[in-house]
Formats: C-alpha cells, sequence, structure tokens
C-alpha cells in the first residue's frame, strides 16, 4: 500500500512577467507527519512547470520531510530545485518501486483505511489485473502421422 499526496506549484501573481511561478511548493507539516506515521511507502508527486526534466517529480515523503526541515523556517516549503535534484521521475518510481518491489504492505490497518468506510471515497491510483495463462504442447499433425 503506497500513499500519495500530490502538490502543485502556484503561480506568482505579483510578478511583472507572466507566467511566473513561485520558488516553492506549500507543504501541510501536519499531513506530512501524518503520512510519514501511517506507511513508509508514502511518496509525494509534484505538479508544475518541467523540473530537472521530470513531467512528474515523485519524492518520498520522508525525504520531503527531511528536506523541507533543513531548508529552514517551519519545513512548510520545499524549493523548486530541491525537488528537480532529489526527486525521480513518476515512470521511474512506477516502473522501479511501485511494480517490481511492492509485494504487499503488512499494515491491515493501512489497507484497512485504502478500502474505504462508510461515508468515505477510496481512490485507487492503479489496480492491476491477474492474468492466468495455461500453456498445453501437442504433438503436430504431421508428427502423429509416422
Amino acid at each position: 500500500m503506497t500513499l500519495v499526496q500530490a502538490k502543485r506549484l502556484y503561480r506568482d501573481k505579483g510578478a511583472a512577467v507572466q507566467p511566473t511561478w513561485r520558488k516553492s511548493f506549500r507543504l501541510k507539516v501536519g499531513q506530512m507527519n501524518d503520512l510519514i506515521r501511517q506507511t513508509r511507502s508514502a511518496v509525494y508527486f509534484f505538479q508544475g512547470p518541467l523540473l530537472g526534466g521530470r513531467g512528474v517529480p515523485v519524492i518520498p515523503a520522508q525525504l520531503v520531510s527531511d528536506l523541507a526541515s533543513h531548508q529552514g523556517g517551519s519545513g512548510a516549503e520545499l524549493a523548486r530545485e530541491t525537488v528537480a535534484i532529489a526527486s525521480r521521475s513518476l515512470a521511474d518510481w512506477f516502473t522501479y518501486d511501485a511494480l517490481a518491489l511492492r509485494t504487499g504492505d503488512p499494515m491491515q490497518e493501512l489497507i484497512r483505511k485504502a478500502e474505504g468506510a462508510a461515508g468515505s471515497l477510496p481512490r485507487r491510483l492503479l489496480a492491476l489485473p491477474r492474468v492466468e495463462i495455461e500453456i498445453g504442447v501437442s504433438q503436430r499433425s504431421e508428427e502423429s502421422r509416422r
């Protein structure tokens, strides 16, 4: 189970030249801490103009917390440049972490939360179907006549 928090970069509406983007992503420290407490598999998706050649940069939530804390201040912002350097592309993350390394989450409480409860609406990012294929070997018609 992986929890995902998406953060977008806002425009700097006060800039003389438009479009101009803010220099950092805004973070909610309480939300970030809650994600980290729930699972070590939480990640952040960052949306904004192309950063470091990545359309959608992905960073583990714990690393986001550490980087934001080390930038000084309240830990409620993460610089665009930091995201560009510290992230992986969504494609790399999906291929090497989400698909290749995920074999299940031992945290049953988190799995129950993801399945939803009365009044909630679970949102699956991805559900992979299971395909079973039976393979049989048969003799070719020419071989059976011999």
